[in-house]
């Protein structure tokens, strides 16, 4: 096990080794050509002054075509300026950028520990840590700033594909602009010099920050939490030196990591609070920002919400920078001189039409101008940052590397086709209102019809949608028609068979006979008893009409045709009643308890049904708001809930007070 640890060691070393040594070649490259540059230009020189003796002057080349031709410091020469340039493509398609259905989550700008913390610190101690590199944060936090998630929204859908994991490209009609580390540290003022092991630093853990941490009541492994802050905040009435701890530890919390109020923070970042001088200086604006790219680029913005953690309002100010118009009419700027823009606007939520007036603007900041040295931050090889050669060409060609030092972006540099393809919610709304642009230099402006073509698309679009409303009504109509043509035919049917089997209960037979019966009837047929075989078959036939038996005894039958011919009587098949096991008033009873039940059945009654409480409805104790007994089980109507029955109450309340006594002795 130790062997494979110090293997491992030696192998990361070597491999840090080996990129350092890349490194020197390349900055040892550089330092050729800048001394090739020198070189050229003192030969430039020298040939001036000679061209200025023999009157014969001669320009020389420009030193910004010198510089078109090579990429100092991004390891890439070119002897010929490239003709056309690649750019990077859109994120998302012209047009379906993903619409804002719900508000962008954020934790940042706490403001329940900012008010804890104000209550607990006297007022030297806010005003140290206001003026303080830090006090920018809470300076920020008493603007009450206005959070436009909508507006964060479109400048993210906005996005050009960039694969370095710092830096954003988002496009504002056709012009690009950036967020990187240079903007972040323009919009804040914080201290974004370059450090080694940034994230990592190595701190000693002395008794100072154990008993330090053991007052916040935090785990000696894990940094502070935005609840564990808030109970400090409560208790620290008889801290001294360990209140400004507090403070800055709240907003390292707050703005800085910006995480889940319950989720710990890192601790290697946090211990660094113990030598307060170490810890106002230390680099955290590169910290922060690097803390928010990570959460924007991974965060899947086309779903109906998600939540980035960092310092998100940056966001909101930076496109107050790139479009300086446009935050002056919606971004309320605060009188004053401000040297910070993060608190040079108040902000302003639930604004309408933002995405159109974004696409409007003409005058924008692209970026935070510098040398072209400085353009590109650096960062450790342990963050492997990518290297992007179309994002670099944006910045090339705004520097004059690709042509004109004036350069004009086209439409032909954007496509209008993204690289992103997404699934819409359902059920979601595209409240979005595209706007087009007119020309590649001329202004921005919706195109609006005239009021005749105005009139006449309305009235168009008014009459398609009454018809459309007027078919569907007419399909909806017919479907009705022949579903009722339908339920009619089987109400039919089922009195059909209610019949029968009403006939069936009256005469005691089968559903054969019945259906013989009705047959028999429809023809005029004989009459019962005509067949001898019947007779003989079933020896009970006609045991319904045993009061007319008596009647009928001895009595010669008459022949249907008058006696005109010698047909045979008809034979009647007589049926002693005390013999006989049928008990004929029960068949009665059953004949009408069945046609009872048959009629109910025609004439759609309701079915009796046992109605019982709900579950959330059961208790002890029903007759009180939330539990009533509804219906009784009973076939009794009128008899619903009486609030007057005194019935069983005494044993309802012994039911309830031993409950109470229970809730009473689990509490205390």
């Amino acid at each position: 096990m130790f062997r494979d640890n110090r293997t491992a060691l030696l192998q990361s070393y070597e491999n840090r080794l080996y990129a350092l040594e890349d490194r020197l070649a390349a900055t040892e490259k550089t330092i050729s050509e800048i001394e090739e540059f020198i070189g050229f230009i003192q030969s430039e020189i020298v040939g001036v002054k000679e061209a200025l003796a023999n009157r014969d002057l001669v320009s020389p080349p420009s030193v910004t075509v010198y510089f078109r031709h090579s990429a100092v410091g991004r390891g890439k020469t070119s002897e010929q300026p490239m003709e056309n340039p690649e750019f990077p493509p859109r994120l998302f398609s012209k047009g379906d950028e993903p619409s804002p259905l719900k508000s962008i989550g954020y934790y940042s700008s706490e403001t329940k520990l900012m008010t804890a913390l104000e209550e607990a610190l006297t007022q030297d101690e806010w005003e140290e840590i206001l003026n303080s590199r830090l006090g920018v944060f809470l300076k920020f936090s008493q603007l009450d700033f206005g959070w436009a998630s909508r507006l964060v929204h479109y400048i993210l859908g906005m996005q050009l594909v960039c694969k370095k994991k710092f830096e954003i490209w988002s496009l504002v009609g056709l012009i690009p602009i950036r967020f990187s580390l240079n903007e972040f540290k323009h919009i804040t003022g914080l201290n974004c010099e370059y450090v080694d092991n940034l994230e990592d630093p190595v701190v000693e853990i002395i008794d100072e920050m154990k008993d330090f941490w053991e007052r916040l009541g935090v785990n000696q492994e894990l940094g502070p939490s935005t609840e564990d802050l808030i109970e400090a905040c409560k208790e620290c009435g008889s801290w001294s030196e360990d209140r400004l701890r507090l403070g800055y530890l709240s907003i390292y919390t707050s703005y800085i990591e910006a995480r889940k109020p319950s989720s710990a923070t890192r601790a290697r970042l946090a211990r660094l609070v113990i030598d307060l001088e170490a810890f106002e200086n230390y680099p955290w604006g590169r910290v922060a920002f690097k803390n928010l790219m990570r959460s924007v680029k991974e965060k899947e913005i086309w779903k109906s919400s998600y939540t980035i953690e960092g310092f998100v309002q940056v966001l909101q100010v930076w496109v107050y920078f790139a479009l300086p118009d446009f935050a002056a009419k919606f971004g309320e700027p605060l009188p004053g001189d401000h040297n910070v823009p993060l608190i040079a606007f108040k902000g302003s939520r639930g604004r309408k039409f933002m995405k159109e007036n974004m696409l409007r603007q003409t005058r924008i900041n692209n970026y935070v101008v510098k040398e072209f040295f400085d353009m590109f931050p650096r960062w450790e090889i342990e963050d492997d940052d990518e290297e992007d050669e179309r994002t670099d060409n944006i910045i090339k060609a705004m520097y004059g590397h690709f042509g004109p030092k004036q350069w004009t972006w086209e439409r032909s540099h954007w496509p209008p086709t993204g690289v992103t393809k997404y699934v819409k919610s359902e059920g979601s709304v595209d409240l979005k209102r595209r706007s087009e642009s007119v020309g590649d230099q001329g202004s921005r402006k919706r195109f609006c019809p005239a009021s005749g073509e105005e009139n006449e698309s309305m009235v168009t679009i008014l009459k398609d949608h009454m018809d459309d409303c007027f078919n569907k009504m007419m399909d909806g109509l017919s479907s009705c028609e022949s579903h009722i043509k339908l339920l009619n035919t089987k109400l039919g049917t089922v009195e059909h068979k209610l019949e029968a089997v009403i006939l069936q209960a009256g005469t005691g037979g089968t559903k054969e006979d019945v259906a013989q019966t009705g047959e028999a009837d429809a023809e005029g047929a004989k009459p019962v008893g005509d067949d001898q075989t019947d007779a003989e078959a079933d020896p009970n036939i006609g045991s319904n009409f045993m009061s007319k038996q008596n009647e009928q005894t001895d009595v010669p039958s008459e022949s249907v045709n008058d006696g005109t011919q010698g047909t045979p009587e008809p034979s009647v098949v007589m049926v002693d009643p005390a013999k006989c096991d049928i008990d004929f008033d029960q068949v009665q009873k059953d004949k009408h308890e069945k046609g009872k039940k048959a009629a109910q059945l025609v004439a759609r009654a309701k079915s009796e049904r046992l109605r019982k409480l709900a579950p959330t409805q059961q208790s002890p104790f029903k007759p009180n708001n939330t539990a009533k007994e509804i219906i009784p089980n009973k076939n009794v109507r009128g008899c619903g809930y009486d609030p007057f029955d005194m019935k069983h109450v005494k044993q309802k309340i012994g039911v309830l007070t031993d409950c109470l006594k229970k809730i009473r002795k689990s509490l205390f």
